[in-house]
């Protein structure tokens, strides 16, 4: 979404690869203890119901050049 927006490809590496595998792991812990399960459920929920503030493109055009400034060469 955000290469999209910038029209730049953001090098990754093995993020996604770990992201996955880490979601794995929370998903095994989930399912073999009930309590980490009830957890893990309630975080999702409550980000699920979470007001966010509202974000303006101001907002976003910082933050891309705040990213840059600190990765010269992309």
């Amino acid at each position: 979404a955000l290469e999209d927006f910038l029209e730049v490809s953001l090098p990754l590496g093995d993020l996604p690869e770990r992201a996955k595998l880490w979601e794995a792991q929370v998903d095994q812990m989930a399912a073999d203890d009930a309590e980490v399960g009830d957890y893990v459920r309630q975080l999702e929920s409550s980000k699920d119901s979470a007001e966010l503030p509202e974000i303006s493109g101001e907002s976003i055009a910082r933050e891309v050049e705040r990213f840059l400034r600190r990765n010269p060469g992309i």
